[in-house]
């Protein structure tokens, strides 16, 4: 009896250390992997002579600047990339840190990293510096938040009430915007979704993704996918260049994301009676009958189809203030689990 738990014991132990050996090998492997796919060069476009030009100019004009960013390649390490996005989780001396690579022939990118180095708030992802070991492969290196707004809005396993949760998520994205709005020249963003919004998973950090935002491929992708449902009418109307009362616009919008918990005017399949409802002001995105008086007040104010109606980011910061000063939380509100029926 005693021979046969000894070698039940020696099976087990020898059964554990092998998937052990077997995890370390994975997890080795993929670090490998994940570091030689972030050495091969980024996808390429063919570029013409002047833009072969101009694209020289830029680097050699902005190096210079970005040399007081850069950061000892040698303390990168690399994870992995993020759904063939060209940004990489990463540390950095030990710092999670997201790292986002130059694709060859974007000729913004430099001048979009000293950008988002001239901004500073706690309501922004923070630029940690940038890397290179020559001119092709700058990399801009930025703090690490764990997900987009919109997965956490889409994951109905998670409970979520204007007070204490909601609320403080919408007052760090006004907060971020209003900071953008008081900058000179000032920031302006065209839109603002809940995939520009980054949240910690315990909720206490949300943060604008400012380079993400700023980034010039960026809105060519999204003016690509007609993703308008944020976009105010008189951007959708003219193509117009953003102003703050888009800006303003596009926060209303998200706080009826924030609070149906659902992709706004997602009913709405085709694009032309979307682009035309919200341009014409018979279309936009309705609130739930629960959402606080305090906040459709808000809501009513920042989609006001006529832009000079509409409050300034400062403005609808303190409304947003005030409003979080009179939602009276729930009773049992961190413990009822989510409706089936209204995943608010």
């Amino acid at each position: 009896m005693t021979n046969r738990v000894a070698l039940i014991a020696a099976v087990v132990t020898a059964v554990v250390v092998l998937l052990g050996l077997t995890t370390l090998l994975i997890v080795r492997r993929r670090r490998r992997d994940a570091k030689d796919n972030y050495n091969q060069p980024a996808p390429t476009k063919t570029l013409t002579v002047d833009e072969m030009s101009s694209a020289l100019a830029t680097n050699a004009a902005s190096y210079p600047e970005l040399l007081q960013l850069r950061l000892d390649a040698n303390g990168l390490q690399i994870w992995f990339e993020f759904q063939r996005s060209n940004v990489w989780r990463a540390e950095y001396n030990s710092r999670a840190v997201a790292v986002r690579r130059m694709r060859r022939g974007d000729l913004h990118f430099a001048g979009e990293i000293l950008a988002m180095s001239r901004l500073d708030s706690p309501h922004l992802v923070g630029l940690v510096g940038a890397t290179w070991t020559a001119p092709g492969d700058l990399a801009a290196v930025m703090e690490f938040v764990d997900g987009p707004l919109r997965d956490l809005l889409s994951d109905s396993t998670v409970a979520m009430t204007w007070a204490p949760t909601k609320v403080a998520i919408a007052l760090d994205i006004a907060r971020g915007l209003a900071y953008l709005h008081s900058r000179r020249p000032k920031v302006f963003l065209r839109e603002l979704t809940s995939r520009h919004v980054l949240v910690s998973h315990d909720r206490t950090v949300v943060k604008l993704n400012v380079f993400q935002l700023l980034s010039t491929r960026e809105r060519e992708l999204t003016a690509r996918m007609a993703d308008m449902a944020w976009m105010a009418p008189e951007v959708l109307a003219d193509d117009k260049e953003p102003t703050e009362a888009a800006d303003v616009y596009s926060l209303g919008v998200l706080l009826t994301e924030l609070d149906t918990r659902k992709r706004p005017l997602d009913e709405i399949k085709a694009a032309h009676a979307k682009a035309s409802g919200i341009v014409a002001g018979t279309l936009r995105p309705a609130l739930s009958p629960s959402c606080p008086p305090a906040i459709q007040r808000i809501v009513e104010a920042c989609l006001n189809h006529e832009p000079r109606l509409r409050p300034s980011s400062t403005k609808a910061m303190t409304m947003l203030e005030e409003a979080s000063k009179d939602i009276v939380e729930p009773k049992n509100a961190q413990t009822a689990p989510p409706s089936k029926s209204d995943d608010r």
